[in-house]
């Protein structure tokens, strides 16, 4: 998985089996990337946009991955935000 966007990684959790990871992409605002099955960064990490951040479970074969974007205190659509190559509109 990669990070969305450049930014400072604030929190990295493991939960009931998966890794939960909040990234604080400034005026961006804070992405969320939960459901992997290991993390490659750290708090008070600074990301780049496209850097691997963790992976994907092996198992089960459809993993179920989660990415949300709170901007002002509101969960927002990331397709207002961030470009998905591949990813029609």
């Amino acid at each position: 998985m990669q990070a969305a966007a450049s930014g400072t990684v604030l929190t990295v959790v493991k939960t009931s089996g998966s890794y939960l990871i909040k990234i604080d992409h400034g005026a961006l605002g804070t992405a969320v990337y939960s459901g992997l099955a290991s993390a490659s960064v750290q708090p008070d990490e600074f990301v780049s946009a496209g850097e691997a951040i963790g992976r994907l479970p092996s198992t089960p074969t459809h993993p179920v991955f989660r990415f949300s974007l709170v901007k002002d205190g509101k969960y927002e659509n990331p397709h207002q935000y961030i470009s998905f190559p591949g990813a029609s509109s």
